[in-house]
């Protein structure tokens, strides 16, 4: 069996999201401040009529802060928002991750990946090995949403 994977890079390192888990990628664009008390929050957007949430990845992982589109007045660069769906069924949402940029979709064989333990990373359950010898994080979505407190709004 073999799994996609959206790699992408943070704070100079590379990681990785299920594709099963990436609804889409859009570009960064402003955020509305709501005044969370989580250091990770950047705001909300409008995604298509529905209250998104959208967090700085890095902050999550303990990196320093992107510059968002609001402090770099504007320019985005190459910078993304990875839009992560969040549970399913009548309680499902949407997350957005912004992220310095989008490398690739690549496939892995399930062999190529390992499971990191729990003490090891709280966000991290797995790395890929990949073809080139590069080991990729495989973000935990799930875990990264456990940590916010922003409410996610139902799809």
């Amino acid at each position: 069996m073999q799994m996609q994977l959206v790699a992408c890079t943070i704070a100079g390192a590379e990681y990785a999201f299920p594709i099963t888990a990436v609804r889409e990628i859009i570009r960064d664009v402003r955020t509305q401040p709501i005044g969370s008390t989580d250091p990770t929050a950047l705001g909300v957007v409008d995604l298509r009529g529905q209250v998104m949430p959208v967090h700085d990845l890095s902050l999550a992982l303990g990196e320093p802060a992107l510059t968002t589109a609001d402090e770099a007045g504007g320019e985005r660069g190459e910078r993304r928002i990875v839009v992560t769906t969040i549970g399913d069924g009548a309680g499902a949402g949407v997350i957005g991750w912004l992220v310095d940029g989008v490398d690739e979709v690549f496939v892995v064989d399930e062999d190529a990946i390992t499971d990191v333990d729990r003490a090891t990373s709280s966000v991290v359950r797995r790395i890929a090995h990949v073809e080139d010898g590069r080991l990729i994080p495989v973000l935990d979505i799930e875990q990264l949403r456990l940590g916010r407190q922003v409410e996610i709004s139902a799809a």
